[in-house]
């Protein structure tokens, strides 16, 4: 007998060992793939598969294979019921909303920009997270074939508000060559297609604060400090070596008028300092902004 017809009929009389004896039958193919074991007992339920991955796990890696690759039912049941995770707003996300003066019964589809997004006190908030949070919305200009641009300066902007509900994410991708966004649109209608049909509206807690690295902040104040010294420092020295230079070339009455023009830029970047300062500090000097 071979090598492999031993092992398998040592298996075949390791089941027969350890199964009760009220019967069972088995079948066998001329490929170990291919077999088949039924277990007939009342009191002992085996399915083929956990019987077949029993008897060949050791012998077949087609075996092993499809045991690592499978997914008990209960599992695959809880997998199509999970529901995709909704995303949150963040201040410049592009959506969808809509404008109900545009004729249409659900409105004029816009796309827009979030610029700010603040709570609503005046209403009680739901249990499903609506009437919460209100999103003013920039309006972008449609130019064609899919793509969405900012208005330029020169144009008047247009705002909107919206409460949270009643907006809808849309993917975006910014387009160099075109100056605009790229947006997907529905085949048919070119209406924006959005990825989600809203936001996270339970579990979104409002715009999250930009941790701040008091280090860094050290260190730049730092170098703003040597940044202006120097600054006042070198027009100094080049206000008086102008004013030697017009004193040796042209006389006291020029030099005199150039130094006083020297001391007068001077000053103005002293207090330009000084009010600068100002932008964002606490303690404010000579008023605030």
């Amino acid at each position: 007998m071979s090598g492999g017809g031993k092992m398998r009929a040592l298996l075949l009389l390791a089941l027969i060992l350890v199964l009760p004896s009220d019967g069972f039958s088995f079948t066998t193919s001329n490929t170990v793939n291919l077999k088949t074991v039924a277990v007939h007992n009342p009191a002992t339920t085996m399915s083929r598969y956990t019987l077949a991955r029993t008897l060949y796990t050791h012998t077949s890696p087609t075996l092993t294979a499809l045991q690592m690759a499978y997914i008990p039912p209960e599992d695959a049941e809880k997998a199509k019921t999970t529901k995709p995770k909704l995303p949150q707003p963040k201040i410049g996300d592009v959506v969808r909303y809509f404008d109900m003066d545009g004729g249409l019964a659900e409105g004029e589809v816009l796309v827009g920009k979030i610029s700010l997004i603040q709570p609503i006190r005046s209403e009680p908030t739901s249990e499903d997270g609506t009437n919460k949070w209100l999103v003013e919305i920039n309006e972008m200009e449609d130019v064609g074939d899919g793509y969405y641009a900012d208005y330029p300066s020169r144009k008047r902007r247009k705002c909107a508000l919206r409460k949270l509900e009643e907006i809808a994410p849309v993917p975006a991708s910014f387009v160099r060559t075109e100056d605009a966004y790229k947006i997907p649109v529905e085949r048919g209608t070119n209406r924006p297609l959005p990825s989600h049909a809203s936001y996270d509206l339970i579990g979104y807690e409002g715009p999250a604060a930009v941790p701040i690295n008091q280090d860094v902040v050290k260190t730049d104040g730092e170098k703003y400090g040597k940044i202006k010294n120097d600054l006042i420092r070198n027009s100094a020295i080049a206000g008086a070596a102008g004013a030697i230079v017009a004193q040796l070339v042209s006389g006291s009455n020029i030099a005199l008028i150039y130094a006083a023009g020297a001391f007068a830029g001077v000053a103005y970047l002293f207090f330009l300092g000084i009010k600068t300062d100002t932008v964002g500090s606490e303690d404010a000097k000579l008023g605030s902004n």
